[in-house]
């Protein structure tokens, strides 16, 4: 069962370094498509195939095994691959010609910040002795994202009330 269960793993990490591959050639949506892709992944471990291992009973602690074969990981890591996948949304309305609608690509980025809290306190919660396995500045990357998202949220935000052409005053105290 474990084989199987790293199998699974690979294909979701493999699913999402294509979303990767393909974030990186400019193509938003299909990174966004292949992020959820390997969220739907690592939901499925996390509420199926991890449960079922479990429960069948193995002589193997927790703190032995890699950390991605653990419910909470997976389940943290399905909310990242989430968070990234909105990402590319975010990507994609803003490499779009035109002016973009600000006032969705705050709330996108808002939603983004709140997927990576989640992701954050799932870890903690559920994945307290893997969280020590992994590097800590990885960690330092996603608090520093959140403060980045919640910022750019602030910023779309006032664009979009600026782009209204009133309440110019509210646009100034959001920047």
């Amino acid at each position: 069962m474990f084989e199987m269960i790293m199998v699974i793993v690979c294909q979701a990490l493999g699913t999402a370094g294509a979303a990767s591959d393909a974030c990186i050639a400019g193509d938003f949506p299909g990174a966004g498509r292949e992020l959820k892709k390997a969220a739907g992944i690592m939901k499925f471990l996390a509420e199926d195939q991890l449960p079922k291992w479990i429960s069948r009973g193995t002589n193997v602690e927790d703190k032995e095994l890699p950390v991605e074969a653990s419910v909470g990981i997976c389940d943290s890591f399905k909310t990242l691959f989430l968070a990234v996948g909105q990402q590319m949304a975010i990507a994609t309305v803003l490499v779009k010609p035109g002016i973009p609608n600000y006032t969705l690509v705050a709330k996108l980025c808002l939603g983004v910040a709140e997927n990576l809290e989640t992701f954050v306190n799932t870890i903690r919660s559920k994945a307290a002795l893997q969280k020590e396995k992994i590097d800590p500045n990885f960690f330092t990357l996603i608090t520093f994202q959140i403060g980045l998202h919640n910022a750019l949220c602030l910023y779309f935000g006032a664009r979009g009330i600026w782009e209204g052409k009133d309440k110019y005053g509210i646009a100034i105290v959001m920047l």
